[in-house]
């Protein structure tokens, strides 16, 4: 059984469902190290046989590292580069097993893209092996970070389509938002759109 180590950061019940799924075709286990959960994102995840969660806040960097040793992983994936112990944790590996980066950024070209740029061929491409992005837009920036397209894996983002059919929203006439309600996701903007909307054109339209 292969066992794959998940160095996450905000865990999320998409991801964890997406996890499940690759577990059911595969003989193989999750073992899922976590920032503590979220207030805006309050999740309460249920372990299975399969997938162990393991709060990062419980453990300290000694027992973290034993815990990884344990677990003796066949793979990596590791939720973007901010983490400075998880950094560390692929550094001891790199050379041993697939490393995989996660990253939902677009490239914007702002200073601090344009920094890491310069430094990813000695930095990140150094680290990883594979970066795993969403889409197009995200692996044109992973191309700037000197990645190359057999080292690039897209379909990064899921759903957890059971919870939807579930809803009652399969009804005419209705806009559906599935996301969290921070502002960065767009939300105030999809708000002000729509009641434009029902000003200009009176209709029966709604948004969920």
């Amino acid at each position: 059984m292969s066992k794959i180590l998940v160095l996450y950061y905000a865990l999320a019940d998409y991801m964890l469902n997406s996890f499940n799924n690759y577990t059911e075709k595969y003989d193989s286990e999750f073992h899922v190290i976590h920032w503590p959960i979220r207030d805006e994102a309050p999740y309460a995840f249920a372990e299975k046989s399969h997938i162990k969660l393991y709060d990062k806040s419980r453990f300290s960097k000694t027992e973290l590292d034993k815990l990884i040793k344990e677990i003796n992983p066949n793979a990596i994936i590791c939720s973007g580069w901010v983490d400075k112990d998880y950094i560390n944790i692929v550094k001891h590996y790199k050379k041993h097993i697939p490393t995989i980066l996660t990253m939902d950024n677009h490239w914007e070209g702002n200073l601090k893209q344009q920094i890491l740029k310069l430094i990813s061929p000695f930095y990140l491409k150094n680290l990883f092996s594979h970066i795993w992005v969403p889409g197009i837009p995200q692996k044109q920036y992973a191309k700037k970070l000197s990645f190359k397209d057999n080292q690039i894996l897209t379909g990064y983002y899921v759903a957890n389509e059971n919870v939807f059919y579930k809803m009652d929203y399969k009804v005419e006439n209705t806009f559906v938002y599935l996301g969290r309600y921070i502002e960065h996701k767009g939300i105030n903007d999809l708000w002000k759109a729509f009641i434009e909307l029902k000003d200009e054109y009176p209709n029966d339209w709604k948004l969920k």
